[in-house]
C-alpha cells in the first residue's frame, strides 16, 4: 500500500523551509507505516474517513438543501484526522509539533523559522544559520536560556536525556560551556550537542558569559513596542526601559555601569536587566579585535626614522617581509618558520618610542609571538586570544597600551552570536 503526506506551500517558500516540511512529512510517514505494519492503524482510519464521507454524501443526495460538511464528523471519529489537524494548527501558530500517533509513536518536530519568532517577531532563523553558529562555538561561549529554567524542566518529556536535565539545573549565564561541562559532569562534546539542541528549539541562545568587561550596545535591529515596555515594567518596577536603552546608545561595559558604592542588590538587578535585554535582542555584545598597523614608530622605523616619509613602493617592499595575512587561521598554535624576522628587523620592531618607554623584553616577545601567529591581523577578538593562548586579559590590555602606536583596536560583534540578529540574515 502506498500513501502520501503532502504540505502545500507557497511557491516563493525558501529551500530551507521546503526541506523542513519534507523532514516532517518523512517523520509522519515513518510513524504511520510502522503503525500500519504493527496493527493496521492506517487502514482502519482510512475506512473511518471514507465511510463518514460517504455517509454525509448520501444524506446530501436525499436532501437537496443539506450543506453538512463531512470533515467535522471525521474529526470526531478519526484519531488520525485529529492528529493531522493538530499538526497543521501547531505549525501555523507555534511551529512546534508534538503528537502521539495511535497512542504509541511520538512525533516531535520544530520549525525553526517559526519558533524563533516567538522571541522576536520578524526574525528569520534558518537551520543553516544555527549550524553555522554551532560550528563556531568555543568552550568560552555560554548559553542564555530564553525561558525560566524551572519552566523548561517542567516542559521536558519524561524520557528526555538526564544529561539535559543536569545541564539546565547547573545553568548560569555567568558560566562558560567549559564550566557547565565540569559542573554537570558532562563532556564538552555533550554540552555542545545539548546547547545546539536548545538553540534549535529556541529555548536558548549563544552568548559570551556575563562579566564586568563585557561591552554592550543597542542592537541595530532593536524595536521597542508597547508589549516590551509593559513586560519590562512588570519585571523591573520603577525603571524606565527607554532610559536603560539610552545608556547603551554608545558601547558601554558592565563595569562602567557598576557603582562601587552601590549595594549588592543593585548590582544583581543590573545583571538581571542586561539578561532581560539580551533575551529580547535589544542589546548586542561587542568584542575588541586587534590589528597590527606598521607606522614610523614601529617596525617600519628602520627605514623612516631619518627620512620621516616614504613612498608606497618602499612600504610594500618592507611589508612583504612579514605579511600577517599569510598566517594560518585554522592552526594558530603553529608558527611558520619562514615568517621569522632577522635580528635587524626585530630591532626595528622593538624600537617603539624607546626614548620615552622602557619596554620589557617579555612584552616584546609576546607581541612578536602573537603577531607571528596571526592574532593581530584583525580576525581574533581578545576573548579568543585569551582562550587559545592561555593569556590573562590584563596581559593583553597592558600590551595594547604599551604598543598602542602599532596596535589598532576595533569593536565588533562575535560572528557566531551576531548570526541571530536579523540585519545579518540578508
Amino acid at each position: 500500500m502506498l500513501f502520501n503526506i503532502v504540505f502545500a506551500l507557497q511557491a516563493q517558500a525558501s529551500h530551507s523551509i521546503v526541506r523542513c516540511y519534507y523532514d516532517l512529512s518523512k517523520r509522519l510517514g515513518i510513524a504511520l507505516r510502522h503503525e500500519e505494519k504493527r496493527c493496521g492503524f492506517l487502514t482502519d482510519e482510512i475506512k473511518i474517513m471514507v465511510s463518514t464521507h460517504d455517509e454525509i454524501a448520501g444524506r446530501s443526495e436525499g436532501e437537496s438543501d443539506c450543506d453538512e460538511s463531512p470533515y467535522e464528523l471525521i474529526l470526531q471519529r478519526s484519531s488520525l484526522a485529529r492528529g493531522l489537524k493538530s499538526v497543521f494548527s501547531n505549525l501555523s501558530t507555534s511551529g512546534i509539533v508534538n503528537i502521539v500517533i495511535n497512542k504509541w509513536i511520538q512525533v516531535r518536530f520544530c520549525l525553526p523559522q517559526k519558533v524563533h519568532q516567538s522571541h522576536k517577531k520578524g526574525l528569520l532563523i534558518d537551520p543553516e544559520i544555527i549550524d553555522r553558529c554551532l560550528n563556531s562555538l568555543r568552550p568560552y561561549h555560554g548559553i542564555l536560556l530564553l525561558t525560566e529554567p524551572l519552566d523548561l524542566l517542567e516542559s521536558l518529556q519524561i524520557d528526555c536525556s538526564p544529561a539535559l536535565k543536569r545541564l539546565i539545573q547547573m545553568y548560569n549565564p555567568l558560566k562558560s560551556l567549559q564550566t557547565l561541562a565540569a559542573d554537570s559532569d558532562l563532556t564538552l562534546a555533550q554540552v555542545f550537542q545539548l546547547a545546539g539542541h536548545l538553540v534549535y528549539w529556541a529555548k536558548a541562545t549563544i552568548i559570551y558569559p556575563l562579566c564586568e568587561s563585557n561591552v554592550y550596545v543597542v542592537s541595530p535591529d532593536a524595536v521597542l513596542n508597547s508589549q516590551l515596555l509593559d513586560s519590562f515594567s512588570e519585571h523591573f518596577p520603577g525603571i524606565c526601559l527607554l532610559q536603560v536603552i539610552s545608556d547603551f546608545s554608545l558601547p558601554t561595559s558592565i563595569s562602567q555601569k557598576l557603582n562601587p558604592l552601590s549595594q549588592p542588590q543593585q548590582q544583581t538587578q543590573l545583571v538581571k536587566i542586561i539578561i532581560w535585554l539580551l533575551k529580547n535582542h535589544l542589546l548586542l555584545q561587542l568584542h575588541t579585535y586587534v590589528r597590527y598597523i606598521p607606522t614610523i614608530y614601529g617596525r617600519l622605523s628602520l627605514d623612516t626614522k631619518d627620512q620621516g616619509t616614504r613612498d608606497a613602493s618602499a612600504i610594500e617592499e618592507s611589508e612583504s617581509t612579514w605579511n600577517l595575512n599569510e598566517t594560518p587561521k585554522e592552526t594558530p598554535v603553529k608558527i611558520k618558520e619562514e615568517l621569522s624576522l632577522t635580528d635587524k628587523e626585530q630591532d626595528a620592531l622593538y624600537d617603539y618610542q624607546s626614548e620615552d618607554y622602557d619596554i620589557p623584553s617579555d612584552d616584546r616577545k609576546l607581541l612578536d609571538r602573537l603577531c607571528r601567529l596571526g592574532y593581530f591581523d584583525g580576525d581574533y577578538h581578545l576573548e579568543e586570544i585569551m582562550y587559545l593562548e592561555n593569556i590573562r586579559r590584563s596581559q593583553l590590555l597592558q600590551l595594547l597600551d604599551k604598543f598602542r602606536d602599532v596596535l589598532m583596536t576595533s569593536e565588533c560583534e562575535d560572528p557566531a552570536i551576531a548570526l541571530f540578529y536579523s540585519r545579518l540574515d540578508t
